[in-house]
Order: C-alpha cells, then sequence, then structure tokens
C-alpha cells in the first residue's frame, strides 16, 4: 500500500522510515531488564519475556489491541533520535500501553479495515452490517477524495445518488 501510494504521489500517508533492528551483526540480545536494546528480534520470545516481567508488576492485565505496533513504535522512534534504551524501558513503555484508558490509536496502515470500523462503530449505520459498510467502501474508493470515513461522511452527498 505505502508503494502504490507514494507513486500516485498520495501526500497523506506518512511514509515509514526504515529503522534496522540490528546494531550489530552479533547475536540477538540477551533477555534482560537492563540490557541495553541493540539487536532487537520482534518474535515470540521477546514477547513473551516482555510480558512475563509484566505480569510480575500486574497479574490481571490484559492485553491491547495495537500494542506490539506501537510498542515498535515508540522503539523506532528512540533509535532514530540515538536515545539508548533498555528491555526495562521496553517493559514500562508496553506496559503503559497496555494500561492506557480506552483504545489505542488505530494502527495507520490499512485504510479498509479502518473504514469498516469506524462505519459500523458510528451511532447513525445502527443496524448497518458489514456487507453495507463494504459497499460504502467500493464507492468511497471511485471517488477523487481521501479514503477515510470522516471524509466519506464529510461527502455523504456523493454517496446519496448512488
Amino acid at each position: 500500500m505505502h508503494i502504490r501510494a507514494f507513486l500516485n504521489g498520495d501526500k497523506e500517508i506518512e511514509l515509514p522510515q526504515s529503522v534496522s533492528n540490528r546494531k550489530t551483526k552479533g547475536n540477538r540480545d540477551r533477555l534482560e531488564p537492563n540490557q541495553p536494546v541493540v539487536n532487537y528480534v520482534s518474535d515470540q520470545k521477546t514477547k513473551a519475556f516482555l510480558m512475563l516481567e509484566i505480569k510480575a508488576k500486574d497479574s490481571q492485565i490484559g492485553q491491547k489491541s495495537g500494542q506490539w505496533y506501537w510498542l515498535n513504535a515508540w522503539r523506532k522512534q528512540q533509535v532514530l533520535s540515538n536515545n539508548p534504551i533498555t528491555y526495562q524501558d521496553l517493559v514500562n513503555k508496553l506496559y503503559e500501553l497496555m494500561t492506557t484508558t480506552g483504545r489505542l490509536p488505530q494502527i495507520p496502515s490499512t485504510r479498509f479495515n479502518h473504514f469498516i470500523t469506524d462505519f459500523l462503530a458510528d451511532s447513525v449505520n445502527k443496524g448497518k452490517t458489514k456487507t453495507d459498510a463494504v459497499k460504502q467502501w467500493a464507492l468511497l474508493k471511485e471517488q477523487p477524495i481521501p479514503k477515510t470515513y470522516s471524509d466519506y461522511k464529510s461527502n455523504i452527498h456523493l454517496f446519496n445518488n448512488v
């Protein structure tokens, strides 16, 4: 999607910066709280370690949709800013994300999924189905406007005659 947006000159989509997970060609980091994050591996082993550390603080805490995406985005921002971090910093940030009141921000990637979610969550569409939302998405795709639910709502007049 990012490549297509770039080629089409879509200025709304911020293209991600490439950030290497590894600073050296060495092995992955030891998973310990005070260990600096140097050769990070985002896998089940790392996630299990982080969750184990969090569960030690709060055994009842629940996971949130998007927590791993936002943790990784934060980690990448630290790398880009040359801020050295430890695995304890990752634990602290993940805990912060998991204890955030309400939902985490939507992941800025799949416009279709966001549109469907927002369409169905809007009280004006009460009783409408996912099929209805998909039909409206298909109509939105044909319009020369941004592909967001808010823009769809702002331009609803374009869809009333279809």
